[in-house]
């Protein structure tokens, strides 16, 4: 899925138990999709890239 827009992950991330894998052209594994990061940030609230200093 690395051309999937947000929009289109709604459905995927309802039904997933698990993160989603965000990887490139070649399959590399480039982050995750935590379900909750999604909602919040849909909620409004910022949320800090991982390793980010807080």
């Amino acid at each position: 899925m690395p051309e999937t827009l947000l929009n289109e992950l709604f459905e995927i991330m309802a039904e997933a138990r698990l993160p989603l894998a965000v990887v490139d052209q070649h399959d590399k594994l480039k982050g995750i999709i935590i379900k909750g990061a999604v909602l919040s940030a849909l909620a409004g609230n910022t949320v800090p890239e991982a390793g980010a200093a807080r």
